[in-house]
């Protein structure tokens, strides 16, 4: 089973880079708490279907990329050791 996860999300010269383990939320306090805060955030979310789904996805690097810099652009780098 191969839980590792990456993406990029870039608008105007500014992307993000983020790799990851995921893994599915389930009935746990820990899990019952991220999806409280998800719906906390986001009020007009909610549970359309029973059969939805949910999931968390615990950072192992993420890349933050300015190309608008003037001379030299900008890289910020986070490495993560926790797992989920």
């Amino acid at each position: 089973e191969n839980r590792r996860v990456a993406f990029v999300v870039e608008k105007e010269g500014v992307a993000i880079q983020y790799e990851g383990v995921i893994s599915e939320l389930g009935d746990s306090l820990e899990d019952s708490k991220l999806k409280q805060a998800f719906f906390t955030k986001n009020p007009k979310a909610n549970i359309r279907h029973k059969s939805e789904r949910y999931f968390a996805i615990t950072p192992k690097w993420i890349r933050y990329v300015d190309v608008n810099k003037s001379i030299k652009f900008e890289i910020v780098e986070f490495v993560g050791s926790s797992s989920r």
